[in-house]
């Protein structure tokens, strides 16, 4: 099984915020984070 390094602690946290919260602004907020940081943190995961 291959762990990308890129996928941290926050990023999951970033992601599952987003989930939730379904908005990037909620998740952001949820976060205490800018909405611009949100997409940021995920733009670099795709689907292997």
């Amino acid at each position: 099984m291959y762990i990308d390094p890129e996928i941290t602690f926050r990023k999951i946290e970033i992601f599952l915020a987003f989930m939730e919260h379904k908005t990037l602004t909620g998740a952001a907020e949820a976060l205490g984070i800018s909405t611009v940081s949100v997409p940021r943190h995920c733009a670099r995961w795709k689907t292997r």
